[in-house]
């Protein structure tokens, strides 16, 4: 298998046209395949930058550590982090270049981070599951 990894910025428009042709073609329409390909890419080639969010923990110290790779990730959004014991809350506003592929994208991102930390967790999102919305709200819940 041969791959090629590069951690630069992407044209987000470029990347959201090419993210449409996949979901148009490929997903038939379907943004739930940037939901598993944000959960493999924990283990893949977001490994190395998420290794140190991974540890075993409590999911509020888990997505505290997680928050601030992922918001490297993108040159938008500001995030914040907030819960009790059986809910965590990750807000992300000045969100709104964001396809709607690119946030399953990251929600997988954070599943795979909490699989990969042992916590078994539900991420719904709460706000903002509609392309280009202001804001991102996602509720983490235990299973």
């Amino acid at each position: 298998e041969k791959t090629i990894q590069a951690i630069v910025y992407y044209d987000l428009e470029a990347l959201t046209r090419y993210f449409d042709v996949i979901t148009a073609d490929a997903a038939r329409g379907n943004p739930g395949w940037a939901r598993a390909a944000g959960d493999a890419a924990v283990t893949g080639e977001l490994a190395a930058l998420l290794r140190f969010a991974l540890r075993t923990d409590q999911p509020l110290t888990v997505l505290r550590r997680v928050a601030p790779a992922c918001s490297r990730f993108f040159d938008l959004g500001l995030w914040e982090v907030d819960g009790a014991a059986n809910v965590v809350s990750v807000r992300i506003t000045d969100f709104e270049p964001a396809s709607l592929p690119l946030r399953h994208w990251l929600v997988g991102v954070l599943e795979g981070t909490l699989r990969e930390a042992e916590i078994r967790a539900h991420v719904a999102i709460a706000r903002g599951d509609a392309a280009f919305a202001p804001q991102l709200l996602l509720d983490v819940m235990l299973r």
